[in-house]
């Protein structure tokens, strides 16, 4: 984490580094998925060490599970060929 980046993100913060809405990273938050901390009746803040994680552990997933689901998804160079 470099020294320009705030130990703590808001969940619009967060949401802009995924490219979601508001709505998506509360749901995230409430469901356990995505670890944040409320104080009191203040917004949830998502430690952003969490959050990079959080990010790694999805994109591991990810390629798991296309690595285990190999006719789930047609490559583009395949679409042009067909087309």
């Amino acid at each position: 984490m470099s020294p320009s980046q705030p130990d703590f993100l808001t969940v619009a913060q967060a949401a802009a580094e995924l490219a979601v809405g508001s709505h998506v990273v509360r749901a995230l938050i409430r469901g356990g998925d995505l670890p944040a901390r409320r104080l009191g009746v203040r917004p949830y803040e998502v430690e952003r060490g969490m959050f990079e994680r959080w990010i790694a552990v999805q994109y591991r997933q990810t390629r798991e599970w296309i690595a285990a689901n190999p006719g789930a998804f047609v490559r583009n160079e395949e679409i042009e060929e067909e087309g």
